[in-house]
């Protein structure tokens, strides 16, 4: 079958090269006959003729060699035959001379610009098929994207419609936990979202700070140790040496890293356990400073990849394979993220694996020392209540949302739909939380209506970037703090206790 497929092949492309010759073969002709018009003087006129023909054949040949040197051969022999010609016509030895020294370097010109043009257009065939994949790969991902935003809401829905009902304690509590759960799942997959969009746009930047990370991963152990013994697995941490106190760290993009390599861990694997290997090397920073190379080693017994599913486990969008994404859910884009976050941190997340022996993730930083932050005060401060707010967002559910978590400790709640709504109310207020995007009048300049007053009260941002620019533009208008959506009363107490302590 092969040999009966590949003759007609080899045929039709033989055809295709004997023609493309007789073409050019008679194109090329002309560039003789004006010899006899016009005798030396029709030289001339001749090889730019030929010439012509020269480039043409480097342009249409495109990437095919074959045919580029089935249009140049019959230029090459007439502008050889036209070099004899002059001189049989009295064009003298120096121009034979001449017209044959142009035809290696006529040769050797039209060649390097079929190379040039046969790489250019490869190089657009690879940016076309990579726009493709990458169209491709994006609306896949828009696909499960609406797939896991469907997960949530249908068991939120289904959650209220219970406790709608009005049965006992114990189902509307169950109904509780389902819609909490998710909602975070719903918050996990935006935060995805944004710090990968951040990530690609080059603005998401890293806040280092005094931390202990030895506290750190006693926390991390606490944690996922009892994720790991309700699913039945075990969980340990091995020391390979000790690891240093208190570094300057970004606390916040350092557990978000664990979290994602320990909950894939834990998902992937249904037998054995989950090991958390951590080691510590100092070096030399610059500046003659001592520093520390950090490596923190997850280890499962899980299935493992093969060497296909493990190329592209750090490609935005992908996954180990489809049945990952229905099975488990997920976005396919916390190990890219976390990668990402690793090299900003001077380090890297790499892989080792192999079907039916695990997975081995380890990230590396390098952390510079730090000193251990002041020791807070041990009597925790007493929430503020009795205040008098006033909150502006130009979204119904969200002014319903911040009614629900503002209501136990605000004694008179405003809410208004715009900026110049909230400037329009005189108060007085003891708090303000503008929306940043609103139409009419949005928070930023509505806060600098209300911070131009005497005694203005604080004012928070509720944002859903916590750019450092958006952070400063804030600042600037005249805001105290800011609250990031989607956000939990917890967070938002904190935020308002801040924000009134200033």
């Amino acid at each position: 079958m092969l040999e009966r497929g590949l003759g007609p092949r080899l045929a039709h492309r033989g055809v295709g090269a004997a023609l493309l010759f007789a073409n050019h073969l008679i194109y090329c002709a002309p560039s003789l006959l004006v010899i006899h018009e016009f005798g030396p003087w029709g030289v001339g006129l001749g090889a730019a003729h030929i010439c012509g023909a020269m480039t043409m054949a480097a342009i249409s040949a495109r990437r095919s060699p074959l045919a580029y040197a089935m249009m140049v051969l019959p230029c090459i022999g007439y502008l050889a035959a036209l070099a004899v010609m002059a001189f049989h016509y009295g064009g003298g030895t120096g121009a034979a001379v001449i017209l044959g020294l142009a035809v290696p370097m006529a040769l050797g010109g039209t060649t390097a610009a079929w190379k040039a043009s046969a790489r250019a257009l490869e190089a657009e065939a690879v940016a076309r098929a990579q726009a493709e994949a990458a169209d491709a790969a994006k609306s896949a991902f828009m696909a499960m994207v609406g797939h896991e935003l469907r997960t949530p809401i249908s068991a939120m829905l289904a959650g209220v419609a219970e406790a709608q009902k009005g049965r006992d304690p114990t189902e509307v509590a169950a109904n509780l936990r389902l819609i909490d759960d998710a909602g975070r799942m719903m918050r996990t997959l935006l935060n995805d979202l944004l710090d990968y969009s951040k990530l690609e746009a080059g603005m998401l930047e890293l806040v280092a700070e005094p931390h202990d990370l030895g506290a750190l991963i006693e926390q991390t152990e606490a944690f996922w140790g009892a994720e790991a013994r309700a699913k039945g697995l075990e969980f340990r941490i091995e020391h390979a040496g000790d690891l240093p106190g208190w570094v300057a760290a970004d606390g916040v993009r350092l557990r978000q890293i664990l979290n994602n390599l320990l909950s894939n861990a834990l998902k992937f694997t249904t037998d054995g356990g989950v090991t958390l290997r951590t080691e510590a090397t100092r070096i030399e920073l610059t500046g003659g400073e001592v520093g520390w190379r950090v490596s923190l080693s997850v280890i499962d017994t899980g299935p493992g990849l093969t060497a296909q599913q493990a190329e592209g486990l750090f490609t935005p969008f992908r996954q180990a394979d489809a049945g990952v994404a229905r099975t488990h859910g997920g976005t396919g884009l916390g190990l890219a993220i976390s990668r990402t976050l690793a090299q900003l941190m001077d380090g890297d997340l790499t892989l080792k694996t192999a079907p039916g022996e695990g997975c081995v993730f380890t990230f590396e930083a390098l952390f510079a020392p730090a000193e251990p932050p002041p020791a807070a005060a041990q009597d925790e401060p007493q929430r503020a209540a009795g205040l008098r707010i006033l909150l502006a967002d130009d979204h119904e559910v969200n002014r319903r949302a911040f009614a629900l978590m503002l209501g136990p400790i605000a004694e008179k709640l405003i809410c208004v739909e715009d900026g110049e709504a909230a400037v329009a109310e005189t108060g007085p207020f003891d708090l303000v939380l503008l929306d940043l995007n609103m139409p009419r009048m949005g928070g930023l300049e509505a806060a600098q209506h209300i911070a131009a007053r005497p005694g203005a009260p604080p004012i928070l941002a509720l944002t859903a970037s916590i750019d450092p620019a958006d952070i400063a533009a804030c600042r600037a208008a005249g805001m105290t703090g800011f609250v990031a959506k989607p956000v939990e009363p917890e967070e938002l107490y904190a935020a308002i206790e801040a924000a009134m302590a200033a």
